[in-house]
């Protein structure tokens, strides 16, 4: 069976025909692996820090934009009895109270639009600061997703290891933001084999990170970082029309570099 350049079989299954998204998410490798590599290294297992998981058709494209509007909608006071209304998006500059606890993932996402939760808990508590990562889709610029966790360094205290995957969200202090903002040079390109054999463009990829308080939408840190992450991805989008350039990832290690001194000091 043939193989893309980064060493992953390509994606059919024993009928011919491409798998659903969720079969891909049970594919993908774990994206916690390579914590220990270097950056700039090669994971051992190929694994990336921002798994595009897709398929090449346009329908594809239009499918998963109707899932990012259903996930992206202002929540009601519980017991209101009100619908849901349609997002509107705010810079983080005009930040809006939200008269209702946190209690979904994407109430938190509603922080990098500008939201806060004045009922959440503040930073003046003892560390750690439990934090919520929230990555915008490089390809559906209106949907974020939540990595499963940041992977962190052998031997961190269990206290500290939770922080970084908030079991309660209600308890979540920190936003952290992480948007592609830029492409850097050039890092060749990648070749996939189903259903065509296609070459793209890759490049590294400039992530803007932010992390804001929630309990005010105070900004905590805003750096920009190279995503150090130079794997192809399993899968990508390939859109009917057009060229797209797919990025190097960020990956838990600069995360953590990132933002440690916020969640457990």
């Amino acid at each position: 069976m043939e193989q893309n350049n980064s060493g992953h079989e390509p994606l059919s299954k024993t009928d011919g025909s491409l798998p659903d998204a969720d079969e891909l998410l049970s594919m993908a490798d774990d994206p916690l692996a390579d914590w220990l590599a270097a950056p700039g290294t090669t994971s051992p297992r190929g694994a990336a820090w921002l798994p595009i998981l897709a398929i090449v058709v346009s329908v594809a494209l239009l499918t998963g934009a109707g899932l990012a509007l259903t996930k992206l909608r202002k929540h009601p006071a519980p017991g209101s009895g009100l619908p849901a209304e349609p997002t509107v998006v705010a810079s983080p500059g005009s930040a809006w109270a939200r008269d209702f606890p946190v209690t979904t993932k994407e109430d938190l996402d509603g922080v990098c639009r500008g939201w806060y939760y004045p009922q959440s808990p503040a930073l003046t508590s003892p560390a750690p600061h439990p934090v919520m990562v929230t990555v915008l889709d490089e390809f559906f610029d209106d949907y974020r997703y939540q990595p499963g966790s940041v992977d962190v360094p052998a031997g961190t205290a269990k206290s500290l290891r939770d922080a970084w995957q908030p079991a309660d969200l209600t308890k979540t202090q920190i936003v952290a933001c992480v948007d592609l903002a830029a492409a850097g040079k050039s890092l060749g390109t990648c070749k996939f084999t189903k259903p065509k054999p296609t070459t793209v463009a890759f490049a590294e990829g400039v992530y803007k990170v932010t992390a804001y308080e929630v309990a005010t939408g105070r900004k905590l840190l805003d750096v920009r970082v190279t995503g150090a992450g130079k794997d192809c991805p399993i899968l990508t989008f390939v859109p009917a029309e057009g060229e797209i350039v797919l990025h190097s990832s960020i990956t838990d290690r600069q995360l953590y570099n990132q933002l440690h001194a916020l969640v457990e000091r």
